[in-house]
């Protein structure tokens, strides 16, 4: 917006130095160009009213700049509101800078403090994951460790068993045994 302003009153002023209507272009573009901008601005969703009536406010000072420039073009001369030591269309000028700036400064603000609330819940979010991984992760060794124990479990069983069917077989062979060494 400032700068569809700065370049309306470039163009005016380039045109009252030389009187060369090539240099009102951004001039007559820019009117239909800051309506756009404004009707944008109007269209944002602002945090408080404040805010709106700024720009509100913001509106009625661009009015004001561009009359300011028209009569400056009808009249041929630069408005007695633009002298080389200031005026009313300076003082119009710096209020708008100001007041963007400030709505700058808020928006900036309301981004900063959305952005700490997102890393914020981003962090609690990344917290909960690492419990509740580490909780799938407990449950897993535990199904495991459960596992385990039933495997061993089942190797002492079978371990049982196959000793029940070997030591009466290692018994008769150790009884052959003995009496072959007998017979000799």
């Amino acid at each position: 917006l400032l700068l569809q302003m700065l370049d309306a009153e470039s163009s005016v002023r380039g045109y009252l130095l030389t009187y060369n209507p090539v240099y009102l272009t951004p001039y007559q573009d820019g009117q239909a160009e800051l309506e756009q901008t404004l009707d944008a601005l109007r269209a944002d969703s602002w945090a408080d009213e404040a805010q709106r009536e700024a720009i509100e406010h913001l509106a009625l000072q661009v009015d004001m700049r561009w009359s300011q420039l028209t009569r400056g073009i009808e009249r041929g001369v630069p408005p007695g509101t633009d002298q080389p030591a200031g005026g009313s269309g300076k003082q119009l000028t710096d209020d708008m800078r100001a007041r963007i700036l400030a709505l700058r400064t808020q928006v900036q603000t309301e981004i900063d403090t959305t952005q700490d609330d997102a890393f914020a819940r981003f962090a609690d979010t990344r917290t909960m994951s690492n419990v509740l991984g580490a909780s799938v992760l407990a449950l897993l060794l535990a199904l495991l460790l459960t596992q385990l124990k039933l495997l061993v479990q089942l190797l002492l069983t079978q371990l049982k068993l196959a000793l029940l069917l070997l030591v009466p077989l290692l018994v008769q062979q150790l009884t052959l045994l003995k009496l072959a060494l007998l017979k000799l």
